[in-house]
């Protein structure tokens, strides 16, 4: 985030020609109906390069969330893995009254970017939603996502070249702002909107804005490593979405946004992808292929797999290929530890000789 914020203060304008009323305009006209170019246009220091298969895949879904037409998740292929849904949780046919998308994506792979800044940026400017909370692991991070939209809305030339100087107010980590007036000339549904970034189990209980419950909401990052390898917290958190977080969207255009990283197979991503359904991506393909390949190059994910191994076996898997492990699958199960060593202890020593080339045990 503070990379993001940094990016932020390097924003410029349209080039001089590209500023006068008809250009406007058209890109105001363009970016009302098309998330992809709206993003790209309005946050080039952040959506940068050709991107790859899952950014593709994550603006023609945004896309589609935001018209309120029936998602269709694309298939990772190669690079993945599509989750079919639990047939309790299918909706009748047409757009169910809230949708709930989960999606597994790398570590470093902006999901985050497209997800949890552009989205609801381009929501709450268009006017397709007056009301958006974002849910990360803790209210700092989530705060801190909310003030990068203030930065954008207040400080970016581009913004106030094409949608006008915006007034914004509001704390730290909650942002209320007038939207502007739509190409066409209309006033938006909502004249007033909010962004609230908010804790992991932070009450949304009776959190209404002008008498309205959230229209979108998005889970970014909600678990860390300490707490989901605790049995008792994971079901803690998986109560709070399903008594908390999903009662508290609005009843009949209700959206829920899940974006993160597999942390453990009992986590609330794999829940929710397990539940609803959704696409896991992988950081490359069974060949080492990787999937952005702007950034992440197959020698540096090489290079993050030796090092990061071999601080913590199986932690590149988790944090690149969404290969987390479950209780059961760990080697050692239960540990006792003593402050004094009982008697008739028989302590035992074993070697086991690093003969791979590789990567050894």
């Amino acid at each position: 985030l503070d990379e993001l914020l940094a990016q932020l203060k390097d924003m410029e304008d349209f080039p001089e020609g590209e500023r006068g009323p008809e250009a406007i305009q058209a890109r105001r006209e363009r970016a009302q109906e098309n998330f992809e170019y709206f993003a790209r246009t309005y946050l080039p220091e952040l959506i940068q390069g050709q991107g790859c298969d899952l950014h593709a895949a994550l603006a023609q879904l945004l896309q589609d969330l935001g018209d309120g037409d029936r998602i269709l998740h694309q298939d990772p292929g190669a690079f993945g893995e599509l989750i079919a849904p639990d047939a309790d949780a299918q909706a009748p046919e047409g757009r169910p009254d809230i949708q709930v998308v989960p999606i597994a994506a790398p570590r470093g792979h902006a999901k985050s970017t497209w997800g949890s800044l552009a989205f609801p940026l381009w929501c709450l400017l268009t006017g397709r939603q007056g009301y958006a909370v974002l849910l990360s692991d803790v209210e700092d991070q989530a705060a801190a996502f909310v003030e990068a939209m203030r930065a954008v809305i207040e400080d970016s030339p581009r913004i106030r070249t094409d949608f006008g100087a915006i007034e914004a107010s509001g704390p730290e980590g909650c942002l209320d702002f007038l939207a502007p007036v739509l190409p066409s000339g209309t006033r938006p549904r909502w004249r007033v909107v909010r962004f609230l970034g908010l804790g992991a189990k932070q009450k949304l209980r009776g959190r209404n804005f002008h008498g309205r419950r959230p229209g979108l909401v998005i889970q970014d990052d909600v678990e860390n490593d300490q707490a989901v390898e605790n049995a008792d917290l994971r079901r803690k958190l998986r109560r709070w979405f399903f008594k908390a977080v999903l009662p508290a969207l609005a009843p009949t255009s209700g959206i829920l946004l899940a974006l993160g990283t597999i942390l453990h197979d009992d986590s609330l991503l794999m829940s929710q992808l397990k539940t609803f359904g959704g696409p896991i991506w992988r950081c490359w393909d069974s060949n080492e292929r990787p999937l952005w390949g702007e950034r992440f190059s197959q020698g540096h994910l090489r290079w993050l797999r030796t090092q990061m191994d071999r601080e913590e076996p199986g932690s590149f898997a988790q944090e690149y290929e969404n290969r987390a492990q479950g209780d059961d699958d760990k080697p050692f199960k239960k540990f006792e530890t003593y402050d004094a060593l009982p008697p008739r202890l028989s302590i035992l020593t074993h070697v086991d000789p690093a003969f791979g080339r590789q990567l050894s045990d």
